[in-house]
């Protein structure tokens, strides 16, 4: 792909004020995260034959507040709670 805004023209054409979404590219999965914090929910897209898939939508109000991070070595997603506590 590219990288033009045109590869992802078939995402939900939802617009968020600034700070209430943020995305990235996974380069070497070809994966798209994106988050809606009004919602509590976090996206992610596999990028197949050009087009952007829903690949699954976590949805749960205990990800309000936190941070996700995605863990290289271990191949996790681990949650760290605005009280500093990782969560499995």
């Amino acid at each position: 792909m590219t990288g033009e805004e045109k590869d992802f023209d078939n995402l939900p054409e939802k617009q968020y004020d600034i700070g209430y979404s943020k995305s990235t590219y996974i380069r070497d999965r070809d994966i798209m995260v994106r988050t809606d914090v009004l919602d509590n929910t976090v996206y992610m897209y596999d990028n197949k034959k050009g087009r952007c898939e829903l690949r699954c939508a976590v949805k749960d109000e205990r990800i309000n507040h936190s941070v996700l991070v995605c863990s290289k070595g271990t191949t996790t997603l681990v949650q760290v709670s605005v009280s500093r506590m990782v969560i499995t």
